[in-house]
């Protein structure tokens, strides 16, 4: 199994948290075709940087992400998260070890 993993940092502006809501959601939700919950991150306390929210995709391997991320709608999909850079952490997770 292999993830990527949105974390969406706090900030002041709640027009950022309502883009990741209203636009980012729904284009990752569209691109893996399922529902993408968004989760409240209600504790960081190790993390020198502090998060508000949280979602996660999930692929069967490495390799169904690469292809999908690579399709035109996944290419557009990489831009939407470029613009959200420093709001943004992205993190891959590889279950398979």
């Amino acid at each position: 199994m292999y993830k990527i993993l949105i974390f969406l940092k706090k900030v002041g502006d709640e027009s950022v948290l309502t883009h990741f809501r209203d636009v980012t959601i729904p284009k990752l939700e569209s691109l893996v075709k399922s529902k993408v919950p968004l989760a409240d991150i209600e504790g960081s306390a190790l993390s020198e940087e502090k998060y508000h929210k949280y979602c996660e995709a999930v692929f069967s391997k490495k390799e169904d992400l690469d292809r999908l991320f690579q399709s035109p709608e996944g290419k557009e999909f990489n831009k939407e998260l470029a613009g959200l850079g420093r709001h943004i952490s992205v993190f891959y997770a590889n279950f398979g070890g």
